[in-house]
């Protein structure tokens, strides 16, 4: 009754609103006819509040601001000495000047002093609000060696004055990121003799970048037409050179420009988001005559994509050669080109990697496809489309290179070369047709040992290969051997051997820290150290057949050994690579192919796992008789791998099947039984991908500790190519083996 009361009282006090009425006083207003309705006070004027006074015009004022400034020093100065510099600011005495006083980048009093330590050649400005009062220079002569230790105004300016003088050595510190946009515009000309280099100093002197560590980095905010210019006897190395179109982006940038270059090395480098090209090489004087003049090896380009033109890892062009070597690419719309199809243009690729990303090309129109890896441009062009008839340069050896870009062709060649292009022993993961291409019948192309329809992507050894405690990931591709650290880092060169995964063991064996490669030929073993080393049998005594041989730890020092099964049925235990004393182990009647190895009880020495009596048991150690160990289960079917997965004490024996969802999909299921006691657990499904070859289904998942946690397993998705590790399946740090 009172809430009705009140909203009767509330009608009879307030007249509607008219909402067509142009009244802007919307306070309820009393009928005249109800006297209890008291209308509500008018609301008290806004307070006055003046306008802001404008502030005063100084400019009048602050044009009779003089000043002075002047430094101690006179003539050439040596790098690093001392000086001071004096200033003087006059203000006027009639009126009041205001702004701020600057002494090149730092903001100062009216007067005064400061000690600086000359670097490089520079002047100094005194300024007052912007306008420049007075300016000094010191010039300094630099030493045969200087290092970049940061990112300052100074900095910046001593790697330009350092890298413009002959024969300097420039050495950059692990960390530093220097910011070259100040010079993107003209770019920096590299003087004859001068080498730019990313190094550690005293006591290492080792190069700062390397398989887990990305090194320095020179980098520009804005599109440069040539970062870095160079003629002769340059070398750079250790270092990232990085633009700023890590996208597909229209435009010209390049990162290093190559004129007529003769004893140029570039190596170890990481050239990535120039959306022309990361190296760019041609020859208007004639003088680059070989393909040695311009040595480009060891490095990595990635992200170097224009749209529908340009987007190259490394271009020659105007009779310009190279020597490419040992490199990786990704993510490059061509990862080598000659675009000129002038005389005398050519390339020798060698032993490179090509990854699976890039080749993207989008048209005027946005319609994109996907084309080649390698190229090789005509210098006309034909009724069938753009560069793809005339000359084509003069030489091009492609050699030994591993193939897993499969969108579009490997090769493509375009023009007709003078003497010719030869494609000798590269693996390709499609067949002839689909990988290589010549686009006109008298062009020059032979191939001669290549291998078709072999995908080397996803089939990966584990081993820590550059002694850091961590497993890496190991690509045996049936000409070159390489590693990528932790699973995260881009691949890294080990040598060029044809032995692929199957063939090879991998361990320590000779206990310096490094993964090495165990090989066997004619029944004697011999030895890759670290993978880099050509083979080395090894002594008398060390032998057997490979099919008989398995690698794990069987006595507890950390080191991987060989365990290796003689017709008898016994086992041995190889412990020391220098003298053959094989350890006798356990002995059983049961072929190596029924027996799995794996640390099974958490004291760190590998033990033996079969079926004996009918049900899983173990052979600890590989010297006890057999244990029943899980009475549940009575056969080993499915079971690839025994590792510590989930952080338990002993190892987990990890089974692998296939369960089909259609006639044509499958998915991968992971189960688990924790230190091979427990009951099957499933802990993963996982999509399968279908091998290039499509005879089967890639069920092969690498498994290793990847961090300082316990064992993981991965897996590679080909289309996104993002790694992911399981427990529980999360990305590894995706550095060159998918997008940034």
């Amino acid at each position: 009754m009172r809430l009705s009361a009140f909203a009767l009282l509330l009608i009879g006090c307030v007249d509607p609103v008219d909402l067509d009425s142009s009244s802007q006083d919307l306070r309820p207003r009393c009928s005249a006819s109800n006297p209890d309705c008291e209308a509500p006070a008018d609301p008290p004027p806004p307070p006055d509040h003046p306008d802001p006074e404008p502030p005063p015009d100084n400019s009048a004022c602050n044009a009779l601001v003089t000043g002075s400034v002047s430094i101690s020093a006179s003539g050439t100065v040596p790098m690093g000495s001392t000086h001071a510099i004096y200033w003087d600011v006059s203000l006027p005495t009639t009126c009041t000047a205001t702004g701020q006083i600057m002494l090149g980048e730092v903001p100062v009093g009216p007067s005064g002093s400061l000690v600086i330590t000359a670097l490089a050649t520079r002047s100094y400005s005194l300024s007052f609000e912007g306008r420049q009062l007075a300016a000094t220079s010191i010039t300094t002569e630099l030493p045969p060696t200087v290092r970049i230790t940061g990112n300052s105004y100074d900095q910046q300016a001593l790697f330009a004055q350092a890298v413009a003088k002959e024969n300097e050595v420039v050495l950059i510190n692990p960390t530093v990121e220097l910011d070259l946009t100040a010079y993107a515009a003209t770019g920096l000309q590299v003087a004859d003799g001068v080498q730019i280099r990313g190094e550690y100093g005293a006591p290492t002197w080792r190069p700062a970048r390397d398989s887990n560590h990305p090194g320095p980095r020179l980098y520009t905010r804005t599109r440069t037409h040539g970062m870095l210019w160079i003629r002769n006897n340059v070398t750079l190395r250790g270092f990232r050179l990085h633009g700023p179109d890590m996208t597909i982006t229209e435009g010209d940038g390049l990162g290093i420009v190559v004129i007529s270059g003769q004893r140029i090395e570039i190596d170890n480098l990481e050239v990535a988001g120039f959306s022309e090209a990361g190296i760019y090489a041609k020859d208007p004087d004639g003088t680059n005559n070989y393909f040695t003049d311009i040595r480009i090896h060891d490095s990595y380009f990635h992200h170097n994509q224009g749209p529908d033109g340009d987007g190259y890892g490394v271009v020659v062009l105007e009779g310009a050669k190279a020597l490419i070597e040992h490199d990786v690419f990704d993510f490059n719309r061509h990862a080598i080109a000659s675009t000129s199809g002038a005389p005398g243009t050519g390339y020798q690729a060698s032993e490179n990697l090509v990854l699976k990303g890039g080749g993207r090309h989008i048209d005027s129109s946005g319609f994109e496809w996907s084309t080649h890896a390698f190229d090789v441009h005509g210098s006309e062009d034909s009724p069938l489309g753009h560069a793809d008839h005339g000359t084509g340069g003069e030489l091009y050896l492609i050699s030994r290179n591993t193939f897993q870009y499969d969108r579009g062709y490997d090769f493509k060649l375009r023009g007709t070369p003078e003497i010719g292009a030869f494609l000798t022993e590269n693996i390709f993961p499609q067949s002839e047709s689909s990988s290589t291409a010549a686009t006109w019948p008298a062009y020059h192309m032979t191939l001669a040992g290549n291998t078709f329809s072999k995908d080397t992507f996803g089939n990966y050894g584990v081993c820590d290969f550059d002694g850091d405690g961590i497993d890496d990931l190991f690509l045996a591709t049936g000409v070159t051997w390489w590693f990528s650290s932790a699973g995260k880092y881009p691949w890294t060169y080990l040598s060029s051997q044809t032995e692929e995964l199957h063939q090879l063991g991998l361990g320590d064996f000779n206990h310096d820290g490094r993964c090495d490669v165990l090989r066997v030929r004619d029944n004697f073993w011999e030895l890759s150290s670290g993978g880099k080393t050509p083979f080395l049998e090894l002594p008398p005594g060390f032998g057997g057949a490979y099919d008989q041989l398995r690698f794990a730890d069987f006595n507890g020092d950390g080191f991987t050994d060989v365990f290796r099964r003689v017709p008898s049925g016994q086992w041995f235990g190889y412990f020391n690579f220098t003298t053959p004393a094989p350890v006798a182990l356990q002995s059983s009647d049961k072929p190596i192919e029924e027996l799995r190895f794996g640390d099974l009880d958490g004291d760190r020495i590998s033990d033996v796992l079969a079926i004996e009596s009918g049900v899983w048991s173990w052979s600890r150690s590989g010297t006890a008789a057999w244990q029943p160990l899980n009475s549940r289960y009575h056969n080993l079917d499915g079971i690839t791998m025994i590792a510590d997965i989930d952080g338990l004490v002993g190892a987990d024996v990890i089974r692998l099947t296939t369960t089909w969802t259609t006639t044509t999909q499958a998915a991968l299921e992971v189960w688990l039984s924790s230190g091979g006691r427990g009951a099957w657990t499933k802990v993963g499904t996982l999509p399968l991908t279908m091998r290039m070859e499509n005879t089967a289904y890639d069920t092969y998942l690498p498994v290793g500790r990847f961090d300082t946690g316990p064992a993981s397993l991965l897996k590679f998705d080909k289309a996104n190519r993002i790694p992911l590790k399981f427990q529980p399946w999360q990305p590894l740090r995706p550095h060159g083996l998918s997008a940034l």
